[in-house]
């Protein structure tokens, strides 16, 4: 299954502004995406992992982590997937990418999913 494999594979992902827990608009297609995969795979369920960039104080940003992850899963909620085929992870920050450059810090701030 194509959709299956790039999300499995990290391709769809949400993106958020600095300090922000509200998914940028232009990521609602990959919500949408994983939203229309969840419907048409009634077995299937999904992790969604929030990170932060590596600016502000570490318990902020898993904080903050979190709340991405949760803003997503509200949305594919209230599209219709049940809350019980949708877990959530904070997972802080990500120090995958150069911090003091600002376009790698936007690609760290995001959500990614995982498929169970």
């Amino acid at each position: 299954d194509v959709a299956a494999d790039l999300i499995r594979k990290g391709y769809i992902s949400a993106y958020f502004d600095f300090n922000s827990s509200e998914p940028q608009v232009s990521s609602s297609w990959s919500i949408d995406f994983v939203g229309k995969y969840m419907k048409e795979n009634p077995n299937a369920h999904i992790t969604v992992n929030g990170y932060a960039d590596e600016l502000g104080g570490t318990n902020y940003n898993s904080s903050l982590s979190q709340k991405r992850a949760n803003a997503v899963k509200d949305i594919l909620v209230k599209a219709g997937v049940s809350a019980s085929r949708i877990s959530t992870e904070g997972k802080g920050e990500d120090t995958s990418v150069d911090k003091s450059s600002s376009r790698a810090r936007q690609i760290a701030r995001r959500a990614t999913f995982s498929l169970k």
